[in-house]
């Protein structure tokens, strides 16, 4: 129980393990979409394991660097997921440009949804 009481001490091995998975339950609450069974996506790297979630007007696509080598997937392959030449990372909160894909770093984790300010009416219409 003395590691169990060290979990909100940010400075603490347990505090910063503790808090990066109630981040990612909190933001894992936040998506609808995580609620749907993901469909694989085929992302031309086999160091990248990809799921997209489509739920109502929800999308969320997951990308998964599982090598110690930074990767990319090309951005022509996440639009066909249906997201646009923007995007979100949820786990991070960062702005992405995708026209030229992304790059993981090694063991990245990315959450992607469309970005809010770059979503037109008709791309609205479109994922209804």
């Amino acid at each position: 129980w003395a590691c169990a009481s060290q979990r909100h001490d940010p400075h603490t091995v347990e505090g910063r393990i503790f808090q990066g998975l109630f981040h990612l339950i909190r933001q894992r609450r936040s998506l609808p979409a995580l609620s749907t069974l993901p469909q694989a996506v085929t992302t031309g790297n086999d160091h990248v394991l990809g799921l997209a979630h489509y739920h109502e007007c929800a999308l969320v696509v997951v990308l998964a660097n599982f090598s110690e080598q930074q990767q990319h997937v090309s951005g022509a392959t996440l639009h066909a997921q249906g997201l646009s030449w923007h995007a979100r990372d949820v786990l991070s909160g960062t702005a992405l440009r995708l026209a030229e894909g992304t790059r993981l770093a090694p063991y990245q984790l990315l959450w992607l949804t469309p970005h809010p300010h770059f979503l037109s009416d008709a791309t609205l219409v479109t994922m209804c």
